[in-house]
């Protein structure tokens, strides 16, 4: 009667306690052949509707509606409904570019229109930048499109291989790294990622299994390679052995990193202590970070090596406290925000994380954990955060 494509469910104190939709109806009703006068709301209500605040921004309701894979939301005050937001809404609000983005990212059945797909994310970015998003809200929308963009080219590799050798022989987790693995990534760049599978105690077996993962690592790799992610030149990838194991070898790895802090071992660990999955079974990165936070509990003076190494560089200020860029033969005095700023920043939140055991890869949400942990004061930690802002907004703008 009210042309709605759904309703709110309350109970006697007018909280939400779920939604129904016209894709309810369908599936639970009418697919079931069911008679609607026969059953009740409670029957075939959504018991986990997404809830919004009144405040929240733009963005914000789109990363929770595209994260949740929904296409309504409840905004809710005290608990109490006071109005629905559907894409629909966010379309006649703003350009539908980027809903069409999110559609059409897990819809290409090839990598060539994929990459294609891929390259209308900077679009996105440049027209948040435009509309002066507050930054976690780019990083984290802008992360969740090449998430996306990742599992579409894993999954096209797994269609492709299963053709070949068959469906994957043990469960398996994709990890990235780096800028990504802190989903802190908002422009392609060479990939940094790796491999975890289930271990097989069978040598004859354990084989066939690393040349399947092999095999999908390659495809896998080539695949972003395709979509705009380059080789990286310090062979990050997980085609490469350093960077793909069943999880005896990877606790193997890291027991070695942490116990050898060589140059190479504190390299490799800087890149990899940001790992976070992306597909698969998630449970064995978690069972990975847990073995390594551990690995750093027993021995504390390893963090004490890596906080050296993190020391080592050079600030970009001279003794009075101002900026000073270097020359290069086309610009004077140019300030690499990477090198010269971040790094430290990042790298230094991380090792106080560890130190807490933290699981967060994120800088911002290592600052607030370390904020609650009261290991940062709410000065250092606001600090910290605000520096983070201006050097991430001047690093996309």
């Amino acid at each position: 009667d009210r042309h709605v494509s759904s309703i709110v469910i309350t109970d006697e104190n007018n909280h939400v306690i779920g939604s129904i939709t016209e894709k309810d109806l369908v599936t639970n009703v009418l697919a079931k052949k069911l008679s609607p006068e026969q059953h009740t709301a409670a029957e075939i209500v959504s018991q986990e509707p997404l809830l919004i605040e009144p405040d929240a921004f733009y963005y914000q309701v789109l990363l929770a509606m595209t994260k949740a894979k929904v296409k309504h939301a409840i905004v809710v005050e005290q608990k109490e409904p006071i109005g629905i937001i559907t894409i629909r809404d966010l379309i006649r609000t703003r350009s539908s570019g980027v809903i069409s983005v999110i559609d059409r990212l897990e819809t290409q059945s090839n990598l060539k229109d994929l990459a294609q797909v891929g390259l209308e994310i900077e679009q996105v970015l440049n027209a948040l930048m435009i509309e002066r998003a507050p930054i976690p809200e780019i990083l984290d929308i802008i992360t969740e499109f090449y998430d996306r963009l990742a599992r579409q080219v894993i999954d096209l590799a797994l269609a492709e291989l299963t053709e070949e050798l068959g469906p994957p022989p043990v469960k398996f987790c994709w990890l990235t790294m780096g800028s990504s693995g802190r989903r802190e990534q908002f422009l392609r760049t060479d990939q940094d990622n790796a491999i975890i599978y289930e271990t097989v105690t069978d040598p004859e077996e354990a084989k066939r299994v690393d040349k399947y993962f092999k095999r999908l690592s390659e495809l896998i790799n080539d695949g972003l390679i395709t979509c705009g992610f380059e080789h990286c030149p310090g062979n990050v990838m997980a085609r490469y052995p350093n960077w793909r194991g069943n999880t005896a070898e990877w606790n193997k790895k890291v027991a070695n990193w942490v116990n050898i802090l060589d140059s190479e071992n504190i390299r490799l660990l800087t890149i990899f202590l940001d790992f976070r999955p992306v597909y698969g079974y998630e449970a064995l990165a978690d069972e990975l970070r847990t073995f390594t936070n551990n690995n750093f509990k027993s021995l504390p003076l390893a963090l004490s090596f890596l906080a050296h190494d993190a020391t080592l560089g050079k600030l970009p200020v001279n003794m009075f406290g101002n900026l000073v860029g270097v020359n290069t033969p086309d610009q004077r005095n140019v300030l690499d925000l990477k090198t010269s700023l971040s790094v430290f920043l990042i790298d230094c939140v991380r090792l106080l994380a560890i130190n807490q055991q933290a699981t967060a890869t994120n800088t911002l949400e290592r600052i607030k954990f370390l904020q609650d942990k009261g290991a940062l004061s709410g000065q250092l930690a606001g600090d910290l955060t605000q520096a983070f802002h201006t050097i991430m907004r001047l690093g996309i703008g």
